[in-house]
């Protein structure tokens, strides 16, 4: 399944470089989260979980007069695992969170080298649109947040929160999840999971039907005259997918297949409707 990451990443940055003039009030905010998204508590390491710290850390840009809330800020917030089922997998759990944050911290060709230098870089691309654009007021706001949605049965399951306001309409927001096997800290595909390269069509058709039901969608009608924006207008399954204790969830973000008026999308696949496709029948 091809990835769609980085072509998501970059069509939001260009949605959202509009600007406002002279107006201060916050924007309407942009899709709420899946209720999915739920923070799970840290748990001591072991042969079927990790053990992990939560780091907090903003910036707020120091030139700003007025109280915090109305000044521009960036904030992170982060799981730190400190065992899991060996060294190598530690490496590899903190080396994905770090490197997907400094990954959406990148603006341009800047290249971002830690997740210090992507906060000042946020903070000093707001003073120079400021400096260009003195009739703009509006303070700019980043946030991501990094959960850890699983934590058992010898997987971690990370669910990358980002969202920005940087000028324009309104803020922007989205979901990527992140799968990973405590034993080496192997990132999951979902031809990991599956009973075979064969069932990856079989599981796509499983998708395809959920989310025609979901969007009141006939079986054999077209996608892109529905309004959607697939591929070829062929359905497939999202990159970012979760693998939970009892079903698999698969999100699109706003403007990835859909308008941002039709916020996020997700599918949920229970273990126990495609067992026959998996190589076990829960994780």
């Amino acid at each position: 399944m091809p990835t769609r990451t980085l072509l998501v990443i970059l069509m939001t940055a260009t949605l959202a470089a509009g600007c406002i003039r002279g107006n201060n009030k916050r924007p309407a905010p942009a899709p709420a989260p899946l209720p999915s998204a739920q923070a799970a508590p840290p748990a001591r390491s072991g042969a079927e979980s990790a053990a992990f710290e939560i780091v907090n850390r903003e910036k707020v840009d120091p030139s700003c007069g007025a109280a915090p809330p109305n000044c521009t800020r960036i904030g992170v917030v982060y799981p730190r695992f400190t065992a899991a089922g060996s060294p190598a997998a530690v490496a590899a759990l903190n080396g994905a969170v770090d490197s997907a944050i400094r990954t959406s911290m990148q603006r341009g060709d800047n290249v971002v080298g830690s997740i210090d230098q992507g906060m000042d870089l946020f903070i000093s691309e707001y003073r120079k649109f400021g400096n260009e654009d003195p009739f703009s007021n509006m303070p700019w706001e980043n946030q991501t947040t990094v959960k850890v949605e699983r934590n058992s049965g010898g997987i971690v399951c990370l669910s990358f929160n980002y969202y920005e306001y940087s000028g324009g309409v309104h803020p922007n927001s989205r979901i990527v999840y992140m799968n990973f096997f405590l034993a080496d800290g192997r990132q999951i595909t979902l031809y990991d999971l599956l009973a075979g390269p064969d069932k990856m069509a079989a599981i796509t058709a499983v998708g395809e039907r959920k989310f025609r039901q979901m969007r009141g969608l006939a079986p054999a009608e077209d996608l892109a005259e529905a309004g959607y924006w697939f591929d070829n207008d062929r359905f497939h399954l999202s990159d970012s997918f979760a693998v939970r204790a009892d079903s698999l969830l698969f999100v699109y973000n706003p403007y990835e297949v859909a308008s941002y008026a039709d916020g996020f999308i997700e599918i949920e696949m229970p273990y126990a409707e495609i067992s026959g496709l998996l190589k076990k029948p829960a994780f």
